[in-house]
């Protein structure tokens, strides 16, 4: 008889750089619902090594503030990973576009991928839909500069058609997706006539088309975001995916008792599904990535007008 298992997880969005607060707050989540198998992140991380990372950073000068990543980089508590935002250290982060370990127990997504854990399947993009960056080439190179600086973390319609192709290869292997992780919202949610949004969450329409169509593609479980400093949760009608956003560590640090309430949420994920006992890239986000450069590769010779550089990451 097949065993199931519950596999904990802790969503945390907007962290800005308050990770002792994060990981304090996963103990005291620990402490009450029992071991935590996994913390993720849903942008906004700010992964600040030292000074230098900064200035790779979209923000005025006032926030810009080292933050405590740098105190787990060497070893972090729990499994983490995250998905970029619009406010990271993308200097540091273009070295690892196809995602990784960054540090010990910490791991970025990349500009998009797919990860596994104990059974459970995280999938995501990291950024924010831009409409007027959709279709330009991939060519933003560390050091940014002011040109570059925000169109950086602007999903192109490369990133969709390779996660596209991901959602294919799934399909075809009979495998299903549990979370899906974006920085900012899908647009089915604030399309919606939802009565629990607040005036100034529709008045941002800050809607991502790209993600609403992923999520047709993929039907995770759960679909995670942050970016509006809101704490929001819906359901899609027919897909039935649970959406859930929360708010943003901020300064000076609210009450751990706050932080419990808006700022991390607990995921319970029931499986059957057998899986790596550490975070672990998905090997068929790997196959994807292996089309995907075949694709590459090819498209010069169909489109001249189309360089490699333009659209790999």
């Amino acid at each position: 008889m097949t065993e199931t298992r519950t596999v904990r997880i802790v969503h945390a969005g907007c962290v800005h750089g308050h990770f002792e607060e994060l990981y304090d707050d996963v103990a005291a989540l620990e402490k009450l619902h029992g071991p935590i198998d996994c913390v993720v992140i849903t942008g906004d991380a700010q992964t600040f090594r030292s000074p230098e990372d900064l200035e790779g950073f979209a923000a005025p000068r006032k926030y810009h503030q080292l933050g405590t990543f740098h105190k787990f980089k060497d070893n972090a508590p729990y499994p983490t990973l995250f998905v970029g935002g619009n406010h990271e250290a993308y200097n540091w982060l273009l070295d690892h576009t196809d995602g990784g370990e960054i540090a010990p127990n910490i791991h970025y997504m990349g500009r998009c991928g797919g990860y596994l854990l104990k059974g459970v399947r995280f999938v995501g993009v990291s950024g924010i839909y831009n409409k007027r960056s959709y279709d330009k080439p991939l060519t933003e190179k560390a050091p940014l500069n002011r040109s570059n600086l925000k169109s950086v973390y602007h999903v192109r319609r490369w990133h969709e058609l390779a996660m596209s192709t991901y959602a294919g290869i799934l399909n075809l292997e009979g495998q299903k997706t549990d979370i899906f992780m974006t920085h900012d919202w899908p647009k089915w949610v604030q399309g919606r006539k939802a009565t629990n949004l607040n005036e100034d969450v529709r008045a941002c329409r800050l809607e991502n088309t790209i993600t609403s169509r992923l999520h047709r593609l993929f039907e995770p479980d759960y679909a995670l975001a942050a970016h509006m400093h809101y704490v929001h949760s819906s359901q899609h009608r027919r897909l039935g995916i649970q959406f859930e956003a929360v708010t943003k560590y901020r300064d000076p640090v609210q009450s751990q008792q706050d932080r419990l309430y808006n700022t991390v949420k607990l995921v319970e994920i029931e499986t059957t599904a057998s899986g790596p006992g550490s975070l672990t890239i998905d090997p068929l986000w790997e196959k994807t990535l292996d089309v995907y450069r075949e694709f590459v590769e090819t498209v010069p010779s169909l489109i001249p007008e189309i360089r490699p550089t333009d659209i790999s990451f």
